[in-house]
C-alpha cells in the first residue's frame, strides 16, 4: 500500500510525513476475456471498472484506460555461458550477468501484469513437494505458498527466483530477475 495525491486529475504517489494519506494497494489479476475464453493474448486493450451491488447489478463504472497485457513464453536471446535453464519472458535482454553467487538479468516487456506474467513461467517450473499431487498449488514448497499474494519469488530446483516489475534506464517497462542458488 501507498499513499496518493490528486495532482491535475492524476494520482500519484505521495511522501506523507504528517496528517491522513490517501492510500491504494496494488493487485494482481489474471486478465480474461469476457466470453469465458481464457487469459487475453497479448496486447493492448481498453479497460473499463465497474461496481456491482450484492445482487450483482452494475451501480456504475469508469474509463476507459488502455492496459497493455504481457507477452509471455520463451524468445530466443544471448544469455551470458552459464546462465541457468530459468524460464524468461519474451522480449529484449537488456542485460544478463553475475550477482553475488546468484544471477540477474532484466527484459524489456510492455504490460502492467509484466511481473505477474513472469511469476506465471517460473511457477510453471517450480519445484513440486515430493509424493504430493502435482496439480495442488498448496503443495508448491517455499517461497513459493507466498507468491500469489506477495510475489517474493519462486523456488526451482537449484534456484530462488525473484521476478519482479521496473524499467530500464530509458523508461522502457521491464522485469528484472534475481536468481539465487539454493543449498
Amino acid at each position: 500500500m501507498y499513499p496518493l495525491e490528486d495532482v491535475g486529475g492524476w494520482w500519484e504517489a505521495e511522501d506523507v510525513a504528517t496528517g491522513t494519506p490517501r492510500v491504494a494497494q496494488g493487485v494482481s489479476l489474471g486478465l480474461a476475456g469476457c466470453g469465458g475464453t481464457g487469459p487475453l493474448a497479448p496486447g493492448t486493450y481498453q479497460v473499463y471498472a465497474t461496481t456491482v451491488d450484492s445482487v450483482g447489478t452494475a451501480r456504475g463504472s469508469a474509463g476507459p484506460w488502455d492496459l497493455t497485457v504481457a507477452e509471455g513464453g520463451p524468445e530466443a536471446r544471448a544469455l551470458p555461458d552459464g546462465f541457468p535453464d530459468v524460464p524468461l519472458l519474451g522480449g529484449r535482454l537488456v542485460t544478463a550477468h553475475r550477482h553475488g553467487d546468484g544471477w540477474a538479468a532484466e527484459i524489456v516487456a510492455p504490460g502492467a501484469d509484466r511481473a505477474r506474467a513472469a511469476t506465471d513461467l517460473l511457477v510453471e517450473a517450480a519445484e513440486r513437494v515430493p509424493g504430493s499431487d502435482p496439480a495442488d498449488p498448496a503443495a508448491l514448497t517455499w517461497p513459493y505458498e507466498g507468491v500469489l499474494f506477495t510475489g517474493a519469488g519462486v523456488a526451482l530446483p537449484a534456484w530462488a527466483v525473484q521476478a519482479v516489475a521496473s524499467q530500464t534506464p530509458d523508461g522502457e517497462p521491464s522485469v528484472v530477475y534475481i536468481l539465487t542458488p539454493r543449498s
